[in-house]
């Protein structure tokens, strides 16, 4: 029966009958399923996952093929609410059998790359949402039950990645200064969740303070590679003080005498610095100018 209703569908361009063939495919699923249940020890809980993962994987390659056919779009329709129902299906079954938190992480890592596959032709495309989606949420399971984090920018910055990138392939649809405000909200989302327990949290190790400048590192080289002024402006600002916050740590686990001494020759080296820095623009202020000028004019073209 699955294979007439899916010719006959396929013959007459039919959504309805190509829905009751997937119906009917299911239902011989399900027999044979409840047969070797009933009859053998054989079939487990874990099987249906890896044979959800396998249909999945199955009408991800059709979507494909379908894709380069002319005229097949009621075709393609059941084949794109399957593959975005078994996901859902097979977390949900996954949950109500208590299979684990590996077989969740599975399930969502193994659709996150059959979506990105679909979505790979095209940046604006649909898949890439939920690709994108699939993957801060495999990351966020990671963190939460193998790792067991409990800091707030473990959550804080997948989320913010996430919403980044999916600005960044869908910027086309969203305007200039739309694009500027959900930037600058998750850029200081991250920063600040991250800021928090290096700068004002004394409890935490120097690691924090790692975390933080290797976000703003990463955050001045997308800037960079994507020309985009808030990102570069952003990350240089809170680097500039996470290093002065390493320094004020470094200073306070000191003796008072060695305190002293390298505050003084701190103080000493920054008005050197300063002279130093009022001499040579002295003598070569037209260069500097130019250097400033030609940075401005680069910078006025970035986003």
């Amino acid at each position: 029966l699955a294979v007439a209703w899916y010719r006959r569908g396929r013959s007459r361009q039919s959504l309805m009958d190509c829905l009751v063939a997937e119906a009917f495919a299911a239902a011989t699923f399900g027999l044979l399923r409840r047969q070797l249940l009933l009859t053998t020890s054989i079939w487990t809980y874990e099987y249906d996952l890896w044979v959800s993962l396998a249909v999945s994987a199955i009408l991800t390659g059709a979507k494909q093929r379908l894709e380069r056919r002319e005229g097949a779009n009621e075709l393609k329709r059941p084949v794109t609410l399957s593959i975005l129902a078994m996901p859902v299906l097979a977390i949900a079954w996954a949950i109500t059998h208590h299979l684990g938190t590996d077989m969740v992480l599975l399930v969502v890592g193994l659709n996150t790359v059959l979506f990105a596959f679909l979505g790979h032709d095209r940046r604006d495309s649909p898949y890439n949402l939920v690709a994108v989606s699939g993957f801060v949420a495999f990351v966020l399971l990671v963190f939460w039950s193998k790792l067991e984090l409990r800091v707030l920018h473990a959550y804080v910055l997948p989320v913010g990645i996430g919403v980044l990138l999916l600005l960044q392939l869908f910027e086309e649809e969203v305007g200039a200064v739309a694009r500027a405000r959900i930037r600058f909200v998750a850029l200081l989302a991250m920063l600040a969740s991250t800021g928090y327990h290096a700068l004002l949290d004394p409890r935490h190790p120097l690691a924090f303070n790692l975390t933080l400048l290797l976000l703003c590192l990463g955050c001045m080289a997308v800037g960079s590679l994507v020309r985009i002024r808030l990102y570069v402006f952003l990350g240089l600002a809170v680097l500039l003080l996470d290093l002065a916050s390493l320094a004020v740590k470094a200073l306070m686990r000191m003796e008072s005498q060695a305190r002293m001494t390298w505050v003084g020759v701190g103080v000493f080296l920054l008005g050197a610095l300063i002279v130093g820095m009022g001499v040579y623009h002295k003598a070569r202020r037209r260069e500097i100018e130019a250097l400033l000028a030609r940075w401005r004019k680069s910078l006025g073209g970035w986003e």
